[in-house]
């Protein structure tokens, strides 16, 4: 359904699933920082960026692919069924 006109497919898909990678960047910022110990540099900074946002954006897809979209449809199909009239016996 995505023409890829605006966004090629990748970064459509990183926008639906954006939510996701908000919320799990600060996590992916703590777990990719992995030189703790030495003094900070634009290396360290650079390489901890790189990391924690390919972990945030493939933890964010995949909380969409798994959770979000499958509870998503779940709602639509619950308020879709409570719409039919019941039927009487």
């Amino acid at each position: 359904a995505h023409s890829g006109r605006v966004a090629p497919r990748p970064l459509a898909f990183v926008g639906v699933a954006s939510y996701g990678v908000f919320l799990y960047h600060q996590l992916a910022i703590g777990l990719c920082d992995l030189d703790r110990a030495s003094p900070p540099s634009w290396t360290n900074l650079a390489r901890t960026a790189a990391l924690a946002l390919a972990l945030s954006v493939l933890v964010g897809q995949t909380s969409w692919v798994a959770i979000e979209r499958p509870l998503m449809r779940l709602a639509v199909r619950s308020k879709l069924s409570a719409r039919r009239p019941m039927r009487s016996m």
